[in-house]
């Protein structure tokens, strides 16, 4: 179970987290073979 952290500037909306996350998460699905289900993330943004 891979853990992700993503620090983002400031200013980015829900929506733009949101596609992130997603979008890394599909990544390290595909990469590794991580089980869909394992989403563990940390998602820092002042």
């Amino acid at each position: 179970m891979p853990l992700l952290r993503i620090d983002m500037i400031k200013g980015r909306s829900t929506q733009e987290k949101r596609a992130l996350a997603d979008t890394l998460h599909a990544f390290v699905v595909e990469a590794f073979g991580v089980p869909l289900r394992d989403r563990f993330r940390n998602i820092t943004a002042p």
